[in-house]
């Protein structure tokens, strides 16, 4: 699973494994080291929840997205490539929550394995 973060937004992306793996057991997780420290890490998860809304929370160095579950089964269960929310937050801020299918790219990239991501639909145009 991919995360990214631009100012207030944060997108994950998975792989086919990581979504039926996700349908499966309702959650993925992943890890990030930045050093061999336990505490120098951060984890992220996508966790399906009975919740009525997307919910992000971040404690102890754990990001974690709930997705209700309504919402996660049509997502894995369909050719839908994600979702998205924004959460609202102080004032008139809010933090964007997207989560999508990672295809694979167009472009070649030698240095990136996407075997197990989602065949891009554009690649017949090209």
């Amino acid at each position: 699973m991919k995360l990214r973060t631009n100012k207030n937004s944060i997108r994950l992306r998975l792989s086919q494994i990581e979504v039926a793996n996700f349908q499966k057991f309702g959650i993925v997780e992943e890890s990030l080291s930045f050093s061999d420290r336990l505490s120098d890490c951060l984890h992220y998860s996508l966790i399906e929840a009975d919740h009525d809304q997307i919910n992000v929370t971040f404690n102890n160095n754990h990001l974690r997205v709930y997705i209700p579950s309504q919402i996660a089964n049509a997502w894995c269960s369909s050719e839908q490539v994600g979702f998205d929310a924004k959460i609202p937050l102080k004032g008139e801020n809010y933090l964007y929550v997207l989560v999508e299918k990672d295809y694979q790219c167009l472009v070649d990239r030698p240095f990136e394995d996407e075997s197990n991501n989602f065949p891009n639909p554009n690649a017949a145009k090209c």
